[in-house]
């Protein structure tokens, strides 16, 4: 049967496969077998702790042809990525955070990074390169920081930001970008 046929009722926000693909059903548990099946990453019933995100790799190495998440997959990673840069990498960790967002209303993905940028562990670390404590940063030196993050390794910034104060002895945004 095709996808599409299979998911008819399904709301589907995005798609990485055509829905035009065959598949020979849909499953729930890995130990049963995925071989050309749909695998349902969906969170489990009986363990309030589990989630079928745990089991992604076990379904493909068993063969599935499509996994279905009950959030955009791109979200997904950015959850998994950003729970990883803040060490709390455990299957549970990453459904709460999910569930945080969804709380604070951060229900896209634009939203999540935007929500999320100003309590990164790295943007801290950043503002403490720079001699700020304290306080977050403000809205410019956020942009700043979020370029920086998409462009350069931390550690290169962080250095960067040990060179402007080592030359300036206060924090310059701009002269950390012209050392970057």
């Amino acid at each position: 049967m095709k996808l599409s046929d299979l998911l008819s009722n399904v709301g589907i926000l995005s798609s990485q496969i055509s829905l035009e693909e065959e598949v020979t059903g849909i499953t729930l548990d890995t130990r049963r077998g995925c071989e050309g099946a749909l695998y349902a990453a969906l969170p489990s019933l009986s363990d309030p702790n589990r989630h079928g995100l745990d089991y992604v790799e076990a379904a493909k190495k068993g063969g599935a042809k499509a996994v279905l998440l009950d959030r955009d997959a791109d979200m997904t990673e950015y959850l998994m990525e950003y729970c990883l840069d803040e060490g709390r990498f455990v299957p549970s960790r990453l459904e709460k955070t999910a569930e945080g967002w969804q709380a604070e209303g951060l229900n896209t993905l634009s939203l999540v990074k935007s929500g999320t940028a100003k309590k990164h562990r790295v943007t801290y670390q950043i503002l403490t390169a720079l001699g700020i404590t304290g306080r977050g940063p403000t809205p410019s030196e956020l942009a700043y920081i979020t370029d920086w993050r998409k462009d350069f390794d931390h550690t290169l910034v962080i250095e960067a930001c040990a060179r402007t104060i080592d030359a300036l002895h206060r924090p310059d945004f701009n002269y950390v970008s012209g050392i970057l």
